[in-house]
């Protein structure tokens, strides 16, 4: 019994990890808008998403884990409604994880992981720059 008392320490430790993430998490995805703009650091917001997300993205009986690439460029904070980006987020992540897991209707476990799924998410300036003020 004794011997087992690291191995429980760690799965505790562990744990209290995966909670304390989770609760981050929820915090900057529910952020309280104010009644107006406010500077966002995006990667954090899509960040939270994937983390609220995390259990559509694991691996089950019937297909393999669906890999998140994040390609995040160095971009400026973003004037913006964070709790609706955040929603904005939210919707397009999991219709791409709905899509995929669509797509892999009729194939095989080892199909799939064949050819994984996996959803990109590049984040950079474009490259003209301009500023659209609508």
């Amino acid at each position: 019994m004794l011997a087992k008392l690291p191995k429980l320490v760690g799965s505790m430790r562990e744990g209290v990890k995966r909670i304390r993430d989770i609760s981050t998490s929820l915090r900057t995805f529910s952020r309280a808008d104010s009644d107006r703009p406010i500077a966002c650091n995006i990667h954090d917001g899509i960040d939270s998403t994937i983390l609220i997300l995390k259990h559509r993205l694991k691996a089950s009986e019937t297909h393999p884990e669906i890999q998140v690439i994040k390609e995040y460029g160095e971009i400026p904070l973003v004037e913006c409604f964070a709790g609706q980006l955040n929603q904005v987020f939210m919707n397009i992540l999991a219709n791409a994880i709905d899509a995929l897991e669509e797509s892999n209707i009729g194939r095989s476990f080892e199909e799939i992981k064949a050819n994984p799924n996996c959803i990109r998410i590049i984040t950079q300036i474009s490259d003209d720059k301009q500023k659209n003020n609508y």
